[in-house]
């Protein structure tokens, strides 16, 4: 986790972050302040982000471009790893990865379900 943060502080400005995770919301805010996260922490308590992108294991990411479109998705457990899924974004896909899934501070941590904090 304490690389995704480097990276997010690396690409503020450049790039949006956006974090989901399970179902406990007041696990999701000690989760981000624990690492000092610095990015939207999303709480699903039914799994719908993951079930509508089809995700099925974690950490996974996703590129959106400007317009929403997904243009890279992939596996990432380090920073490496991010950082090629955005290359393959921004750039097109070189290699294909197999699917996997995708992941701020307290006040960033939002609730799928109730549209909100």
């Amino acid at each position: 986790m304490p690389e995704l943060v480097t990276f997010a502080l690396e690409t503020r400005g450049e790039l949006a972050i956006v974090f989901v995770s399970g179902p406990d919301h007041d696990a999701n805010r000690a989760f981000a302040s624990q690492f000092s996260v610095n990015f939207p922490v999303l709480t699903q308590p039914d799994q719908r982000v993951a079930a509508d992108y089809k995700v099925r294991v974690t950490p996974f990411a996703f590129y959106l471009d400007a317009e929403g479109v997904v243009r890279a998705r992939g596996v990432v457990n380090r920073k490496g790893q991010l950082i090629a899924m955005v290359t393959r974004g921004r750039y097109g896909n070189t290699q294909q990865l197999p699917v996997a899934e995708l992941p701020t501070t307290d006040a960033g941590v939002t609730d799928a379900a109730r549209g909100g904090d």
